[in-house]
Order: structure tokens, then sequence, then C-alpha cells
């Protein structure tokens, strides 16, 4: 398989060692939905920072994927199996009916065939099988006022190079290739088309101090379509029997 392209994901995250408060605050949600035991896998799994952190409780069989070797290099110290795989064009490289649990967060905006990717982490799922998922939410309590203002908002980009151009409030950050943006009923809505059944809904908060942070938990926390990052934990649909249209 030819991964040529993967130079740029791994530039991208190359300094992903450091978890950030919102990264922290993702995970602690997350890990609070991870069941105890099964088989495990995490699609986009890096360097394995993240699956250390589940398996502070978790206690079954880790797996993990990525886009290349080099962006899972000393994964393989932590995680008990990793392999490659490029989601916008691979078949996860797993057997039908595999996995207890997967967990797919900040990666979905990142694919161009997202219903594609829901139909191949619905194969791998056993039928009794959990996925948390999460995305950035394009509908956010603080990007419903920029837009009001007629500001960029967050989570959206517009160049390779730059995330700030339309609305200065924004952080400077590299930016992150996100190519799919996703309001709270859109997110739910794709999920449910694709074979998934919700079993509950939380969100977090992208600032990581001030009042800005306190806002955005507290909208969060009165509405969860107000939250800036939205992490859906759901089963397969036992009833499902079609294709996502």
């Amino acid at each position: 398989m030819d991964y040529s392209h993967a130079a740029q994901v791994v530039d991208r995250y190359k300094d992903y060692g450091e978890l950030g408060i919102t990264a922290m605050r993702r995970l602690k949600k997350i890990s609070a939905m991870v069941p105890i035991t099964g088989n495990l896998l995490e699609i986009g799994a890096l360097d394995g920072a993240t699956v250390r952190y589940y398996k502070q409780h978790f206690k079954g069989k880790t797996f993990g994927v990525d886009i290349s070797i080099e962006v899972l290099k000393n994964a393989g110290n932590i995680i008990d199996e990793v392999k490659t795989c490029d989601l916008n064009v691979d078949a996860l490289p797993w057997e039908d009916n595999f996995f207890d649990v997967v967990i797919c967060s900040e990666i979905i905006e990142h694919i161009f065939d997202t219903d594609r990717l829901l139909e191949q982490i619905r194969r791998i799922l056993k039928p009794s099988g959990t996925l948390i998922i999460s995305t950035p939410n394009l509908a956010s309590f603080f990007n419903r006022l920029f837009i009001l203002f007629g500001l960029q908002p967050v989570g959206t980009e517009v160049s390779c190079r730059n995330t700030r151009y339309g609305n200065s409030f924004r952080q400077k950050l590299r930016p992150a290739g996100h190519i799919r943006n996703f309001t709270y009923a859109a997110f739910i809505d794709i999920l449910r088309t694709n074979g998934f059944k919700i079993e509950r809904t939380t969100s977090i908060p992208m600032s990581e101090h001030g009042v800005a942070a306190v806002i955005e938990t507290v909208t969060s926390g009165i509405y969860t379509a107000f939250g800036s990052v939205i992490i859906v934990k759901c089963k397969r649909d036992a009833s499902y029997c079609g294709d996502s249209e």
C-alpha cells in the first residue's frame, strides 16, 4: 500500500506527545464509557498515549490503527497489536464481528467518505459492540456567535497554513486538516443512518482557561448541542438491515 501522502499527517501530529487540557477532558469522558475487558480498537492510535490512559482501568486486549508505521512509532510498546491503514482508501484490517469496543476520537472530520468509515466500524464490531466517537461541533455556542457576526467558526479551516483567517479570536495553531464539519444533529443522524443506536451523548469545552471555558462548560451543561466537542457512545443497531441513504 502506498502511504506517500502520510508525511503530512506525521508532521501534523509530531508534537502530539503533550496532551493538552482539552485532550485530557475528552479522554476522561471517553474512558468513563469504556468497558472493563474485551477487544478494544483505537482508530488513530498515534503513539499509543491515549490507549495507555484507557488501560488504567481497561484490562482486555488493545489494538491500534493509523496511517503509517511512522505515525505509530512507539505505539507497539503500549498496544498489543498495531496495523496501518489509510481510512480514505482501505478497509479496516480485521475480520467481521471482532471488537467489543471501537474508539474513533477526532478522526471522522478528516475523512472524505464518512459513511464508508462508519460501515467499516460496524462491520468489525460484535453485535453487542460499542462505538465511542467524537468530533468538533460546528454549531457550538461560541461558533453560533462567531457566525452571527460573520466570523469563521472554530474547527473549520480555509488554509493549510493559518487557522486565524476570518477570526482573530481563534488560537494560532497548526491547521488540523478537517474536511468534514458536523453539527450535533448531523452527527447523530449519520450514526443512526449507518446502523448505530445512540446510548449516551455528552460534550466538552474547547477553551482551556478563563471566562470562555466557564461559559462553554455552563452552556454545554444546559444543552449538549452547545458543546465544542461532541462525544457519543452507541451500539450496533440490531434492527439495521440496509445501506446508508
